[in-house]
């Protein structure tokens, strides 16, 4: 226990000291000056990400094997194009013209599912990548569109807001539609396959570096419970925690109930 203090406080004193020598990074001069500002730089954003959705869903659809996936798919590719109508029109009731401004969150998620398709051999292996790397692109959009209609609120953009939540209520169920399809038998006959192997014993290593780019390692730490519960491994084995060390940097083995007993 004193050993977990002691832990503790010396990463605590990093972190104040890292947070001294930090500089305040200097403003564009394009850079949002009020909310309003904030609320049309980031549908330029949204609307950029839509735009190259639509044309990654087809390789997606392409290289999934299972017909409810590609089905899943195809019915979203057909939600996201009336995404980026419905964006337009966000745009002309705020008064806007509708422009395209690069979103590198979305670019590096695109990137990632890419790298998952071609780390995975076709079949059911690929078909459960396939649906993380789409449930990634859904939780970054629903974290988009909901900020967006918070801002919309806040502006009183009433009619920009309705558009919005629209879309927004489409993400959550494409999100839980994947959700069914990986916890139906997707996951489950993943993991009899023989490429899961690859799975078991490099999930941190493989899936958490490709992470990096776009992702918190909280992400990748969620995403490797939910492959635990898949492979039947024990939570903290998922994380990488084993006697001697833990494969993701920083991550500490919680004690157990005897340990904290004792």
């Amino acid at each position: 226990m004193a050993t977990t203090k002691t832990t503790t406080a010396s990463k605590t004193k990093t972190a104040t000291k890292s947070t001294a020598s930090a500089k305040k990074t200097p403003a564009k001069k394009d850079a949002a000056k009020n909310l309003n500002d904030l609320f049309e730089d980031s549908l330029k954003d949204i609307y950029w990400a839509e735009k190259a959705l639509v044309k990654a869903l087809p390789k997606m659809i392409k290289n999934a094997t299972n017909e409810k996936l590609k089905a899943a798919i195809e019915k979203h590719l057909a939600e996201t194009e009336n995404h980026v109508t419905r964006l337009e029109d966000c745009f002309k009731a705020i008064g806007k013209k509708a422009q395209a401004k690069k979103c590198d969150a979305m670019q590096g998620i695109l990137d990632e599912g890419d790298s998952i398709i071609q780390e995975t051999e076709a079949g059911t292996v690929r078909d459960a990548g396939i649906i993380a790397a789409s449930q990634k692109v859904e939780h970054y959009e629903i974290a988009t569109y909901g900020t967006l209609a918070a801002y919309a609120k806040i502006l009183q953009e009433s009619e920009a807001l309705k558009i919005l939540l629209q879309t927004l209520e489409e993400e959550k169920k494409c999100d839980e539609l994947l959700t069914q399809l990986a916890d139906t038998n997707l996951n489950s006959k993943a993991a009899k396959e023989k490429s899961v192997t690859a799975i078991r014993e490099r999930p941190i290593h493989l899936l958490y570096l490709l992470s990096l780019g776009s992702w918190a390692p909280v992400h990748a730490a969620s995403e490797y419970l939910a492959w635990a519960v898949v492979l039947q491994e024990p939570a903290g084995s998922a994380l990488g925690w084993n006697d001697k060390h833990s494969v993701i940097p920083g991550a500490e083995k919680p004690e157990s109930a005897a340990g904290r007993e004792a």
